[in-house]
This record gives C-alpha cells, structure tokens and sequence, in this order.
C-alpha cells in the first residue's frame, strides 16, 4: 500500500455510482474502450500514500485482507487549477489530478476505508492510538482519505510555509473546527474527535480545491486502500463480522465474514460507474 501511483480524476458521471453491492472476485476491466493507464505518482510531489493503520494493543490474532477495484469506463481526466495562488502553483512541476478516483494498474482502487462495522466485544476498552498527523504538502491534504479512533488526537501540518485554513465544520456528530495557519506557522493546535461518525469532508477556505475526508471510528480496525487497491486490518478476536468499504463518489460496499484464532480472511471489493 506504500507504491506511489498517480491520480485520475472523476468528473461528473459518478454520481450514478450504486450503494450497498456486495463484494465479488475481482474482474478485469470492462471490455469496452478504457482510457490509458495513469502515469506514475512518482512524477508529482503529491503522494498517494495512506496514513499507517491505527496502532493499538491487539485483541486477537487474526486478519482481514483484500483488494479493491474499479470496473467500468474510466471518466474523462481533469487537472487542478492553481492559478489562483502563484506560490502553490509554483509546487508542481506539471498538472495534479483530482484525489476523488486514484487507480492503479488493473483499475485497483485507492483512497477507500475499509472499516469493520460490527461484531467486535462491546466496550473492549481498545487504547487510543498515538496522534495522526495530516500534511498539506503541494497544497493538498496528504493522506485524502484518512480515518481516527475516537479519542485520538489530530494534527495538521504546514511544511512549506503556505497560508492554510483547516475547515472541519462539516462534522455532525463531533465538534467542528476552523484553523487559520499563517506562513510562518509548522502545524495546528491539537484536535480529536470524540464521537464516530461517517467521513466527513475537510476543506480549506484559503484554496478551494484542497479536499480531504475523515472518519471517525470507536476502535482501530479500519484501513485505507492503497494505490494498488490493497488494505489489511490485523489483529482481531475470533468473530463473525460485518465490514464496510466506502469511497468518496462511489458509496459503500458490505461483507460478512467469520474468522477463527490466527486465520486470515480475504474480502475484495468492487465499485463501479453508472448502473448495477
């Protein structure tokens, strides 16, 4: 989940994506016309590299691993305007794309938490893990999707002296916040959230097309798909277990499996464009 891969775009046609599908196989892409394979992240100072799993004393010794993908044609590719600010424009040497589809090769999926969603012991007293940190490198929040255990704290940080503004007010369940980073300032007050809730977007006011997401979790198995679609959530009891995919355009995917001590369970999934 750690490769660099680079950033398609999602323009409008999403929104037609479906909800609820269960997982199946992972296909290859649609036979129709697909547009060509994303250049490497490696050409952008943006990276797409997820935030490290959620660190937390183990309750068990089994595992959930998977892959995501994306079926169907790929949408039409659209670049970031940053005209709008010289010393943000000035970070990238070529076009960044939209976060909101991020495939790699084989239409794997980035950018999707992949979250169990019941059958953990209730009220385990899971300890809260170490604070996350949030960059905003090239003007863009890094990691674009990310996930936090209720309790845990949160940090923004401003390597390259940029005025930001952090916009998290979209939150229901929690208590919303608006930062102000002036240049000379390296990262935010502290934050945490104490409530779950589903992700909820971050903005920044100062430049509009920095977007971000954030979920709140009430335990630490939760994983963010990397560009080659991969996640894994470790450490878990013996359990039967309902566990949900989500992604930015594409709605949510469920799956039930049960896992014994020390088994490994494999769940794949697949969002698609348009019509079931």
């Amino acid at each position: 989940m750690k490769k660099e891969a680079a950033v398609l775009w999602i323009c409008v046609i999403l929104a037609g994506c479906g909800e609820d599908e269960k997982p199946k196989a992972p296909a290859a892409p649609a036979a129709e016309k697909a547009a060509p394979v994303p250049a490497q992240a490696s050409e952008s100072p943006v990276a797409n590299k997820p935030a490290p799993p959620a660190s937390a004393s183990p309750m068990g010794s089994a595992r959930i691993v998977g892959t995501v993908r994306f079926e169907g044609r790929v949408p039409a590719l659209g670049d970031i305007d940053m005209t709008g600010d010289p010393a943000c424009h000035a970070l990238h040497q070529q076009a960044v794309k939209s976060q909101a589809l991020v495939l790699g090769s084989g239409n794997t999926l980035g950018w999707v938490l992949v979250r169990v969603k019941s059958g953990l012991p209730a009220n385990p007293g899971f300890p809260v893990p170490a604070r996350l940190s949030i960059s905003q490198r090239g003007c863009m929040y890094q990691p674009h999707v990310f996930a936090v255990m209720a309790g845990q704290e949160i940090v923004f940080l401003n390597e390259e002296g940029q005025r930001h503004n952090v916009n998290a007010m979209a939150a229901r369940k929690n208590r919303g916040f608006n930062l102000t980073l002036a240049t000379s300032q390296k990262e935010s007050e502290v934050k945490k959230f104490t409530n779950a809730e589903l992700p909820f977007a971050i903005k920044c006011d100062v430049h509009p097309w920095m977007l971000g997401w954030c979920a709140v979790v009430e335990h630490p198995f939760f994983a963010v798909s990397g560009v080659d679609g991969r996640f894994e959530i470790a450490g878990l009891p013996a359990g039967e277990y309902e566990v949900e995919a989500w992604h930015e355009k594409c709605g949510t995917r469920g799956a039930h499996l049960t896992l014994k001590d020390g088994e490994t369970g494999t769940l794949d999934f697949t969002f698609s464009a348009g019509p079931k």
